[in-house]
């Protein structure tokens, strides 16, 4: 007898799809990373996954805080974004669908990803106010317009970032999971195993606007 359902695998799959998103993405921006883990309630419970990343990080100008806050941004994006990857899948992994299955995992409350999705607006909204300033905050309508704009962007940017690099998202994720032996375990990932592997090391960090 099989001590995990296929049912059950698929779901510990998708997530740790989500947590390699935002690895890849926290490498690809230079950011420093350490381990990656997931541990799954059952089929209908919460999950806890983490791709741990160092926010440290020297800024100087106010065009270092803008890329900052793009990054990250992009960043949490990344994670919904590659949820509904699969390995084999065309170049261009993202669809409709696919896009349509992001945006519904990042407004599902019940999701890991509406976590995420707060810290998206949080940090949206303080780039707004940046590149904004001017905007009277009474003008509602341009400010929701200018925060729109931003989103905009910044989403098709995640997409091409994912795009990019999905067999490696689904590669990583595949080996995470292989590593499950019962329902409801921690599994884990260790940054030393991660950063020695030859798709990982091929990362070279690059701004944001590399995916313009």
């Amino acid at each position: 007898m099989p001590t995990v359902s296929d049912q059950y695998r698929k779901r510990v799959q998708r997530i740790a799809r989500h947590e390699m998103g935002h690895y890849i993405a926290s490498r690809q921006f230079g950011f420093r990373t350490g381990d990656v883990s997931v541990q799954v309630d059952g089929l209908t419970g919460g999950h806890r996954g983490g791709a741990t990343i160092e926010l440290n990080r020297p800024v100087h100008s106010m065009d270092d805080i803008d890329e900052y806050l793009c990054q990250r941004i992009i960043i949490l994006f990344a994670g919904a974004l590659s949820e509904p990857l699969f390995a084999g899948a065309p170049v261009k992994a993202i669809g409709e669908s696919e896009n349509a299955e992001a945006v519904r995992v990042l407004d599902d409350p019940q999701s890991g990803a509406a976590f995420d999705h707060a810290k998206v607006r949080e940090l949206r909204a303080v780039l707004r106010n940046i590149r904004h300033s001017d905007t009277k905050s009474e003008d509602t309508a341009t400010i929701l317009t200018e925060l729109k704009a931003i989103n905009d962007d910044l989403w098709g940017r995640a997409i091409k970032l994912v795009d990019r690099h999905y067999e490696t998202i689904c590669g990583l994720a595949t080996n995470l999971t292989a590593r499950l032996k019962r329902e409801k375990e921690e599994i884990v990932i260790q940054a030393a195993e991660l950063e020695a592997l030859p798709a990982v090391v091929a990362i070279t960090p690059v701004r944001s606007d590399e995916f313009d």
